[in-house]
């Protein structure tokens, strides 16, 4: 979500300075300098002293804050006047007021960094609520992550929008095939989709996206054993098959607190823009719609097949409107009003 709303903004007329992710402090920013990206977005990078899974203690935390603190201020420089915003998508900038005094600042939230936290939970909560309290408003993109946040703020939910406008189907295509279009790693529920491509011979499952290293041998055993499950490098939608597919299938663990919290995955709306229904599983608390199929067993994902395939003409209507709905229009003016609607905190 950085990138896309760093583009959104740009689209519509606003100047864009975009920090990449902090490198290490023994790591070389030069390539950095005077960065602009092919869409007229400047980019920048600082440095950070410690990983953030590492702050256990509020020691650690403070010396990384003054670290980072100092790295912000040397690439800032004329973008402290009143009127810039700040956005912010780290947890832990809760050292942001005080180099921004005189800005507005948003914070989004786009993922449960409590349930990610490797050792212990404490400190992650701690510098979340700091982070919140001392911005002006904070996003959020899921309904679990507004109640958790609630704790410490009146966070606005902020769901991920569609890239592109609807685009009709090809309506003569043979669909006998679900894509996965994903970072392809141990997230996702590799035994159900042993037990699905067992159980449905006759769907194929393309799995496409970047592979990581612990989900290599997952992978290449499952194809293996499965004539009818493909993988294949990342690569854009419009590069796909699409005529072949008759939903996007999200097949991800159960029990995964980090998953669980998700709404409405960015991919989302880009696959039902091209006209795609979503199955998914692992994800109890996903958008509720009519072209949205949430499941939690494979044999319900079977009957959700079944469904798509026989009302894959029939649902498209409503996904035309859903995507409609969330277009970057609609984003941007939530975006805007819920800005203009808040003061500055002092």
């Amino acid at each position: 979500m950085r990138h896309q709303l760093a583009r959104l903004i740009q689209y519509f007329g606003g100047e864009v300075v975009f920090f990449q992710k902090p490198a290490f402090f023994w790591e070389n920013l030069r390539a950095w300098d005077d960065v602009s990206a092919s869409d007229g977005v400047k980019l920048s990078r600082t440095k950070q002293l410690i990983h953030h899974q590492l702050r256990i203690f509020d020691f650690l935390g403070w010396v990384n804050a003054e670290f980072e603190e100092r790295s912000i201020r040397e690439k800032i420089g004329d973008y402290l006047d009143e009127r810039v915003v700040v956005v912010n998508f780290n947890y832990d900038y809760f050292f942001l007021r005080k180099l921004f005094p005189k800005n507005k600042i948003v914070t989004i939230i786009n993922d449960d960094f409590v349930a990610q936290a490797r050792v212990g939970v404490s400190h992650v909560e701690k510098t979340l609520s700091e982070t919140c309290k001392s911005s002006d408003v904070v996003l959020t993109v899921s309904y679990p992550l507004v109640r958790k946040l609630s704790r410490w703020c009146a966070p606005v939910l902020f769901l991920p929008w569609a890239d592109a406008p609807y685009s009709p189907p090809d309506s003569s295509g043979k669909r006998d095939a679900v894509l996965i279009w994903a970072s392809i790693n141990n997230i996702l529920d590799f035994e159900l989709l042993a037990e699905l491509a067992k159980k449905s011979p006759d769907t194929e499952f393309f799995l496409v996206g970047p592979m990581s290293r612990r989900a290599r041998r997952m992978v290449e055993n499952l194809i293996s054993r499965n004539l009818n499950v493909f993988y294949f490098s990342a690569r854009p939608l419009e590069s796909l098959p699409l005529e072949r597919f008759f939903a996007g299938f999200m097949p991800y663990k159960s029990g995964v607190a980090s998953t669980e919290a998700v709404t409405l995955a960015n991919k989302s709306l880009r696959l039902m823009s091209k006209g795609l229904p979503l199955i998914v599983h692992g994800m109890p608390h996903f958008f509720k719609h009519e072209a949205i199929f949430s499941c939690t067993n494979s044999e319900q994902i079977l009957e959700r097949f079944e469904q798509c395939k026989r009302d894959f003409l029939r649902l498209q209507k409503d996904i035309e409107i859903l995507v409609s709905e969330n277009s970057p229009e609609s984003r941007h003016g939530l975006f805007v009003n819920t800005l203009n609607a808040v003061e500055r905190k002092m």
